[in-house]
């Protein structure tokens, strides 16, 4: 087999895979093969299918999916040195020149987006802005480019600490995908490490705002949620947990007289605690910072390092200890002084506010993960380009305004970072300052939440600064916008919750793959132009399509029926809530009472989904519901494998986990249903459990068969006390089937007869 390493005078090529190259210059006589913030991974396995020849001329490779010539005695940046024949996925192009600027880019990871609002311009476009009066002037954001280029490849540059676009530096990464972009992906993930398994908790539902909640509020505000029927599973502590004091970690004993018994309390309930600090000042009269300065080694005398700033929370002076958030062993000191006692105390994990880099970033994840010995997470602001956040959840937007544009500009921003790997990029659901927001939007936003990688509804304090005043405007409490709202939002928060093992089977497909959770609709239709034009609809994971309503309904009112354009690729698109039938492909225009939007399942799906709860992780007895939505008699298979684990260890990446594959078959006759044996163990893991599975079935069945045994028909299914068996709704052309006891390691079959 031959070698993935081919040697020129200059300069070097590695084939990493088929479709991935590395170039190398010598510099200083040697190749340097490092690793770097992007760079995690160097070793690859040999390719068989490689083909290598040295000629008079220079270098030819056939790695299968790509030649290359390269003019050896040159280095690779030399003009006419480098030519790339790509043929892939019926895609063949010659490539002699690598510029740096790249107008068919798909667009990658955005910066923070603070201060923004966005405007549209046309039917399908809307370009973001800031301004603010921090920065009067106007600033036009633009997203920049990631992996993904409709031109069928990319060329990544190694210079300094991160990645640029085109031939430069003395390392470049060549991607070559055509049109198949999944591969350009989990390419890049090999190369610069995989998107984490966030735990599981930080799937569900958010509570946060910039408030000066108390001890007794946040009680009041769990308490409601379970009362309202609204899942909850995270309440983020904004600055009201410390001392008035923008950099402050010692706890405000006004607001919280007993943390650690106030932490004991959300636990009991089945919740989680994020806190939010800033990093890279200390106020001098913590005690704490002599021990600080002294592990980081930081003379505040030859290093001048004490400072008068002016707090931009309170606007007072004080003294405060600065030091750097680039360095690591600042950073060490920082969250073993400081952060460590919060984490003890019962504090899950940090919201980093300000900036975040990316040495910051993973220094307090790895942290985290070694204290707790879980898994660890984080929120912070992403850097603009990066092609290193993505191991490091979650990114966020910053705070944006609250207007019908920016939610829509936000779609964009989520499914851009995705072609970056960015599976969790979470943004202030609801908006956080400034805008008109009216109840109406309040309610489609918490839709859009719902389908996002990660709810969490946040505001600001007021309108906009930093006084505190509770106006309906900022209020992240569903209950308080009106009955109408309340009934809308309890929807979507349920929602969310019953979807988590929907949704944490696609973040492990992302953890294997480098997939987004929330993808553009190009990764499925690349050939389809409206894959492209349309860009407020996505994939939201494998199977479901969703396009949130991101304007008010006009003259109908605030809580008329809004409209939506919605593309719909070939094939048959169920409607998630009521169950209607579109035939792709087509542009249709789907209208959306307050209480829905449009989501819809692709023809034959799976969709495996939880009973109530009023947390992701709550212990119930309640059956795994799975869904089948299919229409018509064509012959069609279909498969779910189902992942699941403990939910919090990182024994996942050593094997501990489970998937549970389930296969349907249509025919004219007969639906098949095949419940397989589970695959791997995980701690904690069930070994018998029940099943509710639901078919669309458009009369009822002549006969329904469990392991080629008759079924009983139930006219009181699901009861409790039920045994397995069947129920048919006319009224919602609905089979139900309940299948108790079934062991994991057991298969099962349902035949029904049509």
């Amino acid at each position: 087999m031959q070698s993935n390493i081919i040697d020129g005078k200059e300069s070097r090529i590695t084939v990493l895979t088929p479709t991935l190259i590395r170039f190398q210059n010598k510099i200083n006589g040697t190749y340097h093969n490092s690793l770097s913030a992007p760079v995690k991974n160097l070793k690859f396995p040999a390719i068989k299918t490689l083909k290598t020849e040295k000629t008079e001329t220079g270098i030819f490779i056939d790695t299968g999916a790509m030649i290359i010539n390269f003019t050896a005695f040159e280095k690779f940046d030399a003009c006419g040195a480098l030519t790339i024949d790509i043929n892939l996925n019926g895609m063949r192009k010659k490539i002699k020149s690598f510029p740096c600027t790249d107008p068919e880019n798909l667009g990658g990871l955005m910066r923070k987006l603070d201060g923004c609002s966005a405007v549209q311009e046309d039917r399908h476009k809307y370009s973001c802005f800031r301004d603010t009066k921090r920065l009067p002037e106007i600033t036009q954001y633009k997203i920049p480019p990631g992996i993904i280029s409709r031109k069928g490849w990319s060329m990544l540059s190694h210079i300094g600490s991160g990645f640029r676009h085109g031939l430069g530096g003395d390392t470049v990464y060549f991607f070559a995908y055509g049109h198949d972009y999944k591969t350009a992906l989990r390419d890049f993930i090999l190369l610069c490490g995989r998107p984490p398994m966030l735990p599981g908790y930080a799937l569900g539902c958010w509570f946060s705002r910039f408030y000066d909640y108390t001890e007794k509020d946040y009680k009041e505000i769990i308490d409601r949620h379970r009362e309202e029927k609204l899942p909850l599973d995270i309440i983020m502590l904004d600055m009201s947990w410390h001392k008035p004091d923008w950099y402050d970690t010692r706890y405000n004993t006004d607001f919280f007289p007993d943390m650690k018994g106030f932490l004991n309390w959300v636990k009991r309930r089945g919740l989680h605690v994020g806190f939010n600090h800033h990093p890279g000042m200390i106020p001098a009269d913590d005690k704490r910072a002599s021990r600080f300065l002294k592990l980081a080694g930081i003379d505040t005398g030859k290093n001048e390092k004490l400072e008068i700033k002016t707090d931009e929370w309170k606007q007072s002076e004080k003294s405060y200890l600065s030091w750097d958030t680039g360095n690591r062993r600042h950073l060490k000191a920082f969250m073993d002084v400081f952060m460590k006692p919060c984490h003890k105390d019962g504090m899950d994990f940090h919201w980093i506010d300000g900036e975040g880099d990316i040495i910051q970033l993973e220094e307090n994840y790895t942290f985290i993960e070694k204290l707790k010995k879980e898994r660890a997470l984080i929120l912070a602001r992403p850097e603009n380009g990066s092609f290193s956040h993505h191991r490091v959840p979650i990114s966020f937007a910053g705070d944006i305004f609250r207007t019908w544009p920016m939610m829509a500009f936000m779609i964009e921003v989520i499914i851009a970072a995705g072609n970056s790997a960015v599976a969790f990029w979470s943004h202030d659901i609801g908006g956080y300052q400034r805008g008109e927001p009216t109840a109406e939007m309040y309610a489609r936003w918490l839709q859009f939440g719902a389908v996002c990688p990660i709810f969490r509804p946040h505001a600001v304090s007021n309108g906009g600064g930093y006084s505190f005043n509770d106006g309906l405007s900022e209020s992240r409490r569903p209950w308080t916008w009106g009955k109408k709202v309340l009934a809308s939002a309890r929807i979507s928060y349920q929602l969310r919750e019953k979807l988590f093992p929907y949704l944490y089977t696609a973040m492990r497909e992302s953890f294997d793959s480098g997939l987004p959770i929330c993808r553009a609709m190009y990764y499925d239709y690349p050939g389809e132009e409206n894959a492209y034009t349309f860009k407020h609809q996505y994939m939201f994971g494998p199977s479901l399509l969703a396009a949130p309503v991101v304007h008010s309904a006009l003259s109908k009112g605030e809580y008329g029926i809004a409209e939506k354009e919605v593309w719909f690729p070939r094939g048959c698109w169920i409607d998630y809530f009521t169950a209607e039938v579109i035939k792709g492909p087509c542009v249709k225009v789907v209208t959306c009472p307050l209480e829905r939007f449009p989501l819809y399942v692709k023809n034959g799906e799976i969709i495996p989904a939880d009973s109530y709860k009023d947390f992701i992780l709550q212990k119930t007895s309640q059956p795994l519901c799975l869904s089948i939505y299919n229409s018509g008699n064509d012959e069609k298979k279909s498969y779910c494998n189902l992942y699941e684990d403990d939910g919090v260890s990182l024994d996942y990446k050593h094997g501990a986990y489970a998937v549970s594959p389930v296969h349907f078959e249509n025919s004219a006759a007969e639906y098949k249903i095949f419940l397989m044996e589970t695959r791997g163990t995980y701690k904690n893991q069930k070994s018998v459990r029940d099943f509710i599975i639901r078919v669309l079935l458009a009369n009822r069945p002549k006969a329904v068969y469990l392991d080629e045994k008759p079924l009983k028909y139930q006219i009181n299914l699901p009861d409790k006390k039920s045994s397995s068996g069947y129920i048919y709704l006319k009224k919602e052309k609905t089979l139900f089937l309940l299948l108790k006891n079934k062991h994991i390691r057991e298969k099962r079959i349902i035949v029904v007869k049509k």
